[in-house]
């Protein structure tokens, strides 16, 4: 059997449980009885940046399974892992302010369809990079550079949850607090 074709189905059903993992992220801490080990996984308010761990999460962790899954065999896959989370995120942020505008905030049907969207996109993102090595050197400098990156960027998430920057995007539109502690 061809590997791209195996690959592809294997991508595509990743897609799928990212989503539906994501899904039960997005209540996980809530349901661990706010449990800061959690929190720093999943989202700890309404927040768009919260929100955003909704994608990175799931996201990294298919890329770090199917990075051994390959056998390293793509040495671009972590850097590729690293570009398909940035553009997912920015799907969700640029949606997320485009149907705040649209449709007022706390839409819940167009938030899920936003998310869904954002995951197919960087899923799409990671396939292309994967097979378009043109894009995304293959080398061994690739996976040294995916493994910093998205290191820097977990902790960049998990800083936010306890200490977040006083922006907007961090800011539960419902309480008005920040992070994991309800201050305002």
């Amino acid at each position: 059997m061809d590997n791209t074709i195996t690959y592809k189905k294997i991508i595509v059903i990743a897609c799928i449980a990212a989503i539906l993992l994501g899904v039960f992220l997005h209540f996980a801490y809530d349901i661990s009885g706010n449990n800061a080990l959690v929190g720093i996984f999943t989202p700890v308010n309404e927040s768009v940046w919260e929100h955003l761990k909704l994608i990175f999460i799931p996201f990294t962790l298919f890329g770090i399974v199917f990075y051994f899954y390959t056998k390293k065999k793509f040495s671009n896959m972590l850097l590729v892992t690293l570009f398909g989370n940035i553009v997912g995120m920015f799907v969700i942020v640029t949606l997320s302010y485009l149907g705040n505008a649209i449709f007022g905030p706390d839409n819940m049907v167009y938030n899920i369809i936003s998310y869904i969207l954002a995951m197919i996109v960087a899923f799409t993102v990671f396939y292309l990079g994967i097979y378009n090595p043109e894009f995304f050197e293959d080398t061994k400098d690739s996976t040294v550079i995916g493994v910093c990156a998205l290191t820097l960027l977990f902790a960049v998430f998990a800083f936010n949850t306890f200490s977040p920057i006083r922006l907007d995007m961090m800011r539960d539109p419902t309480t008005k607090t920040y992070g994991i502690h309800k201050e305002a």
